[in-house]
């Protein structure tokens, strides 16, 4: 069942009616722009998914060549960054898109880390943090956020910094506990990225599910963090499309050229 809905559309970001469909949880928030006039990836799986389908088909990815190009109104829409997030990226040299966000994370953690360096990993975290520092031959340090309102503990964090720390990782909104992190606790942790020289990898694959009134910050718009910060997302949560896989990397030219090796 279809019904019509007046909005923003997310891709094209102009005002227009989508058709919202229905059919179950997985396709609940998956709908197809009626004022797109190219023919782009996303509503070719949109015009999929209102046929009834759960999964890419042979006409949905007909001319996707692997090019940057063919994912420019997925993931590249460059005004989502800017407008929502607040920062602006090179759309051919500054994002990698990736198998979901969990690849996402993975090449990230292996392009920077380097084996007996660490990493500041905020207690409790989200499981693929801690294997993935194994597998690159760094270590884990475990920073426990503040029990009551789980904000960072400041001093812990200092004391935990050493030559031999290179990354930081910031999960905002947080998983699992569902803090959101304000812009002066990421001041804080700004200051100390830029004090002792630390990388930032931010994910923040919740950036939309956000309640009572809390408001996203990307930890790359605070300032002086825009070429400390590797900033991850992806599409998995805000649309409830998990199994297609769709994530990013987004950072500077340098660090993006390690993620694509």
């Amino acid at each position: 069942m279809s019904t019509s809905l007046n909005s923003w559309c997310s891709w094209c970001y102009k005002k227009t009616t989508h058709d919202l469909v229905d059919q179950n949880y997985l396709r609940r928030n998956v709908y197809r722009c009626r004022s797109c006039k190219n023919r782009t990836l996303v509503c070719r799986y949109c015009k999929n998914m209102s046929r009834g389908g759960d999964r890419y088909d042979e006409e949905c990815c007909a001319e996707h060549d692997g090019t940057i190009k063919s994912f420019e109104r997925l993931t590249l829409k460059l005004d989502k960054l800017e407008d929502y997030n607040h920062i602006l990226y090179d759309a051919e040299e500054e994002i990698t898109i990736t198998c979901g966000a969990s690849e996402a994370i993975a090449c990230s953690i292996l392009a920077i880390l380097n084996p007996e360096e660490e990493a500041l990993i905020l207690e409790p975290w989200y499981e693929n943090y801690v294997p993935l520092t194994y597998l690159s031959g760094a270590k884990p340090r475990f920073i426990p956020l503040q029990q009551e309102d789980f904000k960072i503990d400041e001093e812990k964090l200092k004391e935990n910094i050493n030559d031999r720390t290179k990354a930081i990782f910031i999960n905002t909104p947080h998983n699992p506990t569902g803090k959101v992190f304000t812009k002066e606790e990421l001041g804080i942790l700004a200051d100390i990225c830029n004090e002792h020289n630390l990388i930032a990898v931010t994910d923040e694959i919740y950036e939309y599910i956000i309640y009572d009134g809390l408001e996203h910050v990307s930890p790359a718009s605070i300032s002086d963090m825009f070429e400390k910060t590797i900033t991850i997302s992806g599409f998995s949560k805000t649309f409830s499309i998990t199994g297609w896989r769709l994530g990013y990397v987004a950072a500077d030219k340098e660090c993006v050229g390690c993620h694509n090796k």
